[in-house]
Formats: structure tokens, C-alpha cells, sequence
């Protein structure tokens, strides 16, 4: 049975949501402020749209990973590392969304963790306003 253009769009949306993974969307070994433009291109895509913010934790020594390795649904971790989140300015202009960079530090991090194991939503607690 051959897809409608709606049909494929929804399965296409659906499976590059899924290729985007937690880690690919939040955690990254390194990131210069100044490319939050480039950085949410790949994430925005899959929605079409501006996502209103996006938390990346600089994670060059692999601290946020396994953090789903316990079985449980909410994982909280003390930690202390930078943060830089990205912030639309722009929110209704797709494709051109513009971001500004908040750096800060992240003291904590809870992830929700899918049934698999896998992470697939973080929130942080930081030293400074974000």
C-alpha cells in the first residue's frame, strides 16, 4: 500500500525524531557559545519549528554516561558541569531561528529514562538564571 504525502511526512517526522537521540539533543564534549544557530538546525528540523530553548551539558569526560543504567524511570545525579542553553529569539520565523547563549554551571541533573533504559528528557539546577 503506497503512503500518502501526509502519511510519509508523519513516518519520516517520527523516524528522524527518534535518530535524534538525548545525547545528540543535550550533551556534547564541547561548544563555543556562538554556535547555538548551528547546533539547534538539527534539532529544529524534525518539528519544523523554533524550539523555544534547548540545555546542552558540556560533557567531556562522560560523566552523563549510563545514567539510565539503574533501572529506574527518573534518575538524579549531583554534578558539576558548564551548561550553555540556548535561547530563541525569534520563536515564530522557522527556518531562520536566531538563539542567544546563557552559560552557566549545572550542580545537579535529573533524566527521565524511557522503559528501555534510554534517556530521553533531562532538567538541570544551576548556580545562575536561566
Amino acid at each position: 500500500m503506497e503512503k500518502t504525502k501526509s502519511q510519509f511526512h508523519t513516518w519520516t517526522k517520527l523516524v528522524i525524531s527518534e535518530a535524534l537521540n538525548f545525547f545528540q539533543k543535550h550533551v556534547v564534549t564541547s561548544m563555543d557559545p556562538q554556535s547555538c544557530d548551528t547546533k539547534m538546525k538539527s534539532i529544529n528540523a524534525p518539528e519544523r519549528e523554533c524550539k523555544p530553548k534547548n540545555t546542552f551539558f558540556l560533557d567531556p569526560k562522560g560523566v552523563l554516561n549510563g545514567i539510565c543504567n539503574f533501572g529506574n524511570s527518573r534518575q538524579t545525579k549531583a554534578i558539576n558541569l558548564k551548561i550553555i542553553v540556548c535561547k530563541c529569539e525569534n520563536i515564530n520565523e522557522y527556518p531562520n531561528c536566531k538563539y542567544k547563549a546563557v552559560e552557566d554551571r549545572a550542580t545537579s541533573v535529573t533524566v527521565l529514562c524511557d522503559q528501555n533504559g534510554v534517556p530521553s528528557h533531562a532538567g538541570s539546577k544551576s548556580n545562575g538564571q536561566q
